[in-house]
């Protein structure tokens, strides 16, 4: 009785808008299932990209001395000296780096 009266009301049909509603949520699904596929894809990518990048960084891997002496953490003007020659180094070589020494140049 309650939905004739609710249809009668300006002419409203429920069934359309049962069928907007679901059309609706079939809409918001496929658009996370499209984001999903987006994000699978680049993670294939970027795995297959580092994949590349380790096997030229391994074949570039030579013998290194063992570092005896370990960077003073508590001196901040050495550690921030370090990490700024490192950054600026691998922007250069675009390639993986691992800081093995640090010395002060004068």
């Amino acid at each position: 009785m309650t939905l004739k009266l609710i249809e009668g009301i300006n002419g409203l049909d429920l069934h359309n808008y049962s069928q907007g509603g679901l059309i609706a949520i079939i809409a918001v699904v496929m658009v996370f299932v499209i984001l999903a596929l987006i994000i699978i894809l680049t993670e294939l990518v970027g795995s297959i990209i580092n994949l590349k990048e380790t096997k030229n960084i391994n074949d570039d891997n030579a013998p290194h001395e063992e570092i005896k002496e370990s960077l003073d953490l508590n001196d901040e003007d050495k550690v921030v000296a370090a990490l700024i020659a490192s950054i600026d180094y691998r922007n250069e070589t675009k390639k993986n780096i691992q800081v093995l020494s640090v010395r002060e140049v004068k």
